[in-house]
């Protein structure tokens, strides 16, 4: 079993201790002592049994990821510039940009200077309004990973309003969500027919027309009413929504985690 780490003091995870593991690196642990491991099992029995997301953790939907509790300092990039944040940044719910964002230090800073936020896994987040990635030119850690993804915030989770994000886009119901990648730069060739038509890389990873002036019915005055509608590729095996979804054959043998798009 995992070991709980004094490492980082006080911090936590989700509200938790924080725990370390040599097992799950495909390492044997000669470190810990057989009354470590003991103790180990009795205490994640316990913790792990009574736990309860706290409020600073977010939505228990949509928790936060990274730890709480942290002394240090990280160094984020805003307007090129580094800016010293809390070694913590994103690991609970709270006004992070208040105080630090060059932004927020004038003498009437925006909104979003006071609204909480945290990082969050977005394939664990299952609230209304679900995280975003910020672009790379405007996101505090653009090279940092969570489980090999790059950073997700929200603001949604610690139950405020993001006002910072200039658009965001629409991905679909929670019990439903778009997949595939958006603002891919580039073009993808849909087989339509006995033809290929070229659509944005991008296609299908938010809910949008995307028919709309390049389908080759869609092109006209007397374009049918399906070529105006919001669609987007889904997963049919996480999609609860109450009229299923198609297979497609834009993309004619691809494949979405082994399953026809």
């Amino acid at each position: 079993p995992p070991k709980s780490s004094g490492y980082l003091g006080d911090a936590t995870f989700q509200g938790k201790q924080v725990y370390y593991s040599y097992a799950t690196c495909g390492e044997k642990d000669s470190y810990s002592s057989e009354e470590k491991i003991e103790a180990s099992k009795e205490g994640i029995s316990k913790i792990c049994s009574d736990h309860k997301i706290e409020e600073t953790s977010g939505n228990e939907e949509c928790p936060c990821v990274g730890f709480d509790g942290i002394e240090g300092d990280t160094l984020v990039k805003i307007s090129k510039k580094e800016v010293k944040y809390p070694a913590d940044l994103g690991g609970s719910c709270q006004a992070w940009d208040e105080g630090r964002n060059p932004d927020c230090k004038i003498d009437d800073p925006p909104s979003w200077c006071k609204e909480k936020w945290c990082y969050v896994d977005p394939r664990r987040c299952s609230i209304p309004v679900m995280p975003k990635m910020a672009p790379l030119e405007t996101s505090y850690q653009p090279e940092a990973r969570y489980q090999n993804l790059p950073l997700y915030y929200s603001y949604s989770t610690c139950g405020g309003k993001d006002t910072w994000a200039d658009e965001v886009p629409e991905i679909g119901i929670p019990g439903c969500q778009c997949i595939g990648f958006d603002n891919s730069p580039g073009t993808t060739l849909a087989k339509i027919g006995d033809k290929k038509i070229e659509y944005p890389a991008e296609i299908g990873g938010q809910c949008e027309a995307w028919d709309a002036d390049r389908h080759p019915e869609c092109k006209g005055d007397k374009a049918p009413d399906w070529c105006a509608k919001k669609w987007c590729f889904v997963d049919p095996c996480s999609c609860d929504a109450e009229v299923p979804p198609k297979s497609s054959g834009y993309l004619g043998d691809a494949t979405f985690q082994g399953k026809q798009v």
